[in-house]
């Protein structure tokens, strides 16, 4: 059961994320590099070990270049649509997630393990 709280958590938070982006987006200019440099920053600050990138090439340049579309998508739409449309619209994601688990990965969140 907590991946129902996971699922609110995520769905909730990219309410008030969505809401943000579009009030930041609304000209054409956006300091990603500032966001870019509080992450890394923070990544620093906690800790953090780069991935075995040499191990799995592949899968890093789609995660990449998949991850980084998307948000350029989500920045495109922010800039052209209202918040609340985006927000229903995004907050599919998390559900498509649980999903994809499901049928890809075959993760079976709603059983126990023995």
């Amino acid at each position: 059961m907590n991946w129902l709280i996971f699922a609110l958590i995520s769905v909730i938070a990219l309410s008030i994320s969505n809401v943000l982006q579009r009030v930041l987006m609304k000209d054409d200019k956006s300091d990603a590099f500032f966001c870019a440099a509080i992450i890394s920053l923070f990544a620093l600050w906690r800790g953090f070990i780069m991935p075995p990138i040499t191990r799995l090439p592949l899968n890093f340049f789609l995660l990449t270049v998949l991850y980084g579309s998307g948000t350029v998508f989500i920045y495109k739409a922010l800039q052209y649509i209202e918040a609340s449309e985006a927000t229903i619209l995004t907050a599919s994601r998390s559900i498509i997630t649980i999903l994809s688990a499901l049928i890809f990965l075959h993760v079976f969140l709603f059983l126990k393990p023995k």
